[in-house]
């Protein structure tokens, strides 16, 4: 029996069909490993790229990263008096602040306050005896001695200070506490709190008369006349009732008289506009006037502020009727702000049916202004709590059963009884007293001729307004000059001639 031999080379046997399924998988799976980790890491449009690019594009576009940049290329102040610091080649709202807006506003609505420290008596005592609220005087001395630029107990009696505050004092917006002769101690209120500060040189106040014809914005205007963007701030915050700077248009008129405060011959800031010429083309002339306690008026008396907003939230898409609620709904993109119309007090928030959200805010005058269709409120708010004019209170967007609308409706009561906001819009704060009226009318007169002695030169001027009192003693010291150099011409004797 004869038996084959086994075969030198054995057949290759194929992989069993459960091999090649686990192999074709670990492949397509790598495959989509690095397909993911390129479009989502590696890629340039990979979502951590656009979110390095979003949040960088951000971070150049904020507030604080443009001041940092204006700070940076102005920082160095000409010696020329009169001339500011910063290029203003920003829009303001880019630099626009809400809190910062409101701030200004009530200084320009504060009194100032002229007072001296008496004997055995201490600089927080002296304050409140001017006026000033208990808990803001010692937050005010306290920004001096918690940095140690000065410690108040080293006054002494018959010192002066000037302070200026609101008309109830519950906010101090700036102290000057002259320490001796040189020395003064100076805070000024910021939107984080106060920035104390000892300067050892006089500072001087003089008024300045500035005009111009606006050329693109308000704020490139004054920049190529060398001022400061906070009186862009102060302007827009004065004419905010009456006039956005974004409505002011090329070839409106500005003239202003403005107080400067000058260290040896550096401005470092603005004290009060004192006076107000503005010529528009659309809105007509406004003339705005300073007056103390009250701030600014028309030449008639009557104030220039009024007491609620023309409406509460930005934009000025015009309002749509509620039939639903009875109110009236401002229309808005996406979730702005909504802002309480004028000082007052929480009276009752929360979800209230078809009204969705809704806030409700008691003012003094007997006015009770409601807000619904809120998406959100404010955290810090609770009932009782105290509101101030243009506060945020919540945020725009759907509630309740009103119109299938993103935005803010309103309601506006006096008395129990439903009013048109529109009635509250036009009032104003309290008009110059009949006992005060003379005077202000005499102040006005001599504003107004200082405001036609300006005129206005190709791009605009700056100039130093002299009062009566240094108009005469600049001209005594022309005639002393004048006389000093008629003597030394007489004293001269001519050149006797050399012998030959």
């Amino acid at each position: 029996m004869h038996l084959r031999p086994p075969p030198t080379h054995l057949p290759v046997q194929p992989d069993p069909p459960k091999a090649n399924k686990a192999k074709i998988l670990l492949y397509f799976a790598g495959v989509l490993l690095l397909i993911y980790a390129y479009v989502f890491f590696y890629s340039p449009a990979s979502c951590s790229n656009v979110k390095k690019k979003i949040d960088k594009t951000v971070q150049t576009s904020s507030k604080e990263h443009i001041k940092k940049a204006i700070k940076g290329k102005v920082d160095a102040v000409p010696a020329e008096p009169g001339k500011g610091s910063l290029s203003l080649n920003i829009p303001g709202q880019i630099t626009g602040d809400f809190e910062d807006e409101m701030l200004t506003r009530e200084y320009l609505m504060a009194k100032t306050v002229m007072g001296t420290v008496k004997r055995r008596e201490i600089v927080t005592a002296a304050l409140i005896r001017n006026g000033l609220a208990g808990d803001e005087a010692k937050r005010l001395v306290a920004s001096f001695e918690s940095r140690g630029v000065f410690n108040f107990r080293r006054a002494q009696p018959g010192q002066k200070f000037e302070l200026k505050m609101s008309l109830d004092g519950s906010r101090a917006f700036y102290f000057n506490y002259h320490y001796g002769q040189r020395i003064q101690l100076i805070a000024e209120r910021t939107a984080k709190g106060f920035k104390a500060r000892k300067v050892v040189h006089r500072i001087r106040l003089l008024v300045f008369g500035i005009g111009f014809r606006i050329h693109k914005n308000l704020a490139a205007t004054l920049a190529k006349l060398g001022e400061n963007y906070s009186l862009v701030k102060k302007l827009s915050a004065l004419f905010a009732d009456e006039i956005q700077t974004r409505e002011l248009r090329e070839g409106d008129d500005i003239t202003l008289l403005v107080e400067k405060r000058f260290l040896k011959k550096r401005a470092i800031g603005y004290g009060n506009i004192l006076a107000v010429r503005l010529n528009t083309r659309e809105k007509g002339e406004y003339n705005v006037f300073y007056y103390e306690p009250g701030g600014y008026y028309t030449a008639d008396g009557n104030s220039f502020f009024r007491v609620y907003l023309s409406r509460p939230l930005p934009g000025n898409t015009p309002p749509e009727k509620d039939p639903v609620n009875g109110g009236i709904v401002y229309p808005a993109s996406r979730r702005p702000p909504v802002w309480a119309l004028s000082g007052g007090t929480v009276a009752s928030l929360g979800w209230a049916g078809k009204f969705g959200r809704k806030i409700e805010i008691d003012h003094p005058d007997g006015v009770r202004t409601v807000y619904y269709q809120l998406s959100s409120f404010s955290k810090k708010l609770k009932k009782g709590s105290q509101i101030a004019r243009k506060e945020v209170i919540g945020r725009a967007g759907y509630s309740g059963t009103t119109p299938d609308k993103n935005g803010a409706g309103i309601l506006v009561y006096k008395n129990g009884g439903v009013i048109s906001q529109y009635a509250i819009s036009s009032i104003r704060e309290p008009a110059i007293s009949a006992q005060a009226r003379a005077a202000f009318l005499a102040k006005v007169k001599m504003y107004e001729g200082q405001l036609d002695s300006i005129k206005i030169v190709g791009g605009g001027v700056s100039q130093r307004i002299l009062s009566l009192k240094e108009k005469l003693e600049a001209e005594k010291r022309k005639k002393k000059k004048v006389h000093r150099k008629k003597r030394r011409g007489k004293r001269r004797r001519p050149a006797m001639k050399k012998r030959p």
